[in-house]
């Protein structure tokens, strides 16, 4: 009796799911450490924050810090981005938000100017407590008053 040498075919890997996850807990992580520099940074001091402080606050390592931001300024950076948008969507633009559309399409001249005050009114109470941050930071890292004056 003849042996079959027919081989069955491999099943393709597919690994979105796998992707989809990585994703979703590396902006998970992003999120949690935006929280942890922003308490830790308008609550202690940009200065008297460390690196391990914020690692341990978000509940990762050091390291992770480091692969998520290349240091506490772009994470300040961030925690002021979260503040003018109001959300960490990191995906939507600021002019692509459903707030800032209305403003664009509002017609009556009086209401998109109370719309507009309302939107910035709303960044700025958001932004008050970051930017004592920043000038905190601007007078010890160079990076952060890069970003202050830009």
């Amino acid at each position: 009796m003849p042996v079959s040498s027919a081989v069955a075919p491999r099943r393709r890997y597919d690994a979105t799911r796998r992707r989809e996850r990585a994703e979703q807990d590396k902006r998970e992580t992003r999120r949690r450490l935006v929280e942890a520099g922003q308490r830790l940074f308008l609550g202690k001091g940009y200065s008297a924050t460390t690196i391990a402080e914020i690692a341990s606050e978000a509940g990762v390592s050091s390291q992770t810090v480091y692969l998520s931001f290349a240091g506490k300024a772009e994470l300040l950076r961030r925690v002021a981005d979260v503040a003018v948008a109001g959300d960490d969507d990191e995906k939507v633009r600021m002019s692509d938000r459903a707030t800032f559309q209305a403003i664009l399409t509002e017609r009556a001249p009086s209401r998109k100017l109370a719309m507009t005050v309302d939107l910035m009114a709303g960044v700025a109470v958001r932004m008050a407590p970051v930017w004592r941050a920043y000038r905190e930071a601007a007078a010890v890292d160079r990076r952060a008053a890069d970003d202050r004056a830009a």
